[in-house]
């Protein structure tokens, strides 16, 4: 199991590499893929569990500074 997070309808989350992320590293990570899978959905909210490379950050969208 990874990262669980939960969304309404419209609203988003961003997967980017982390600042410090060896470069090298993450492609070979990634050539594992990342798993999104539905978790659980309840009255307009999903939830979602995330597996990614340690070097991926995962954030809400409303958490981004612009």
């Amino acid at each position: 199991m990874g990262l669980i997070i939960a969304r309404r309808i419209d609203e988003e989350f961003v997967l980017f590499a982390s600042e410090d992320a060896n470069p090298e590293r993450l492609a070979e990570q990634l050539k594992e893929g990342i798993t999104i899978r539905m978790h659980d959905v309840d009255r307009g909210k999903a939830w979602l569990d995330i597996s990614a490379p340690y070097e991926i950050t995962i954030l809400r969208s409303e958490l981004i500074k612009p």
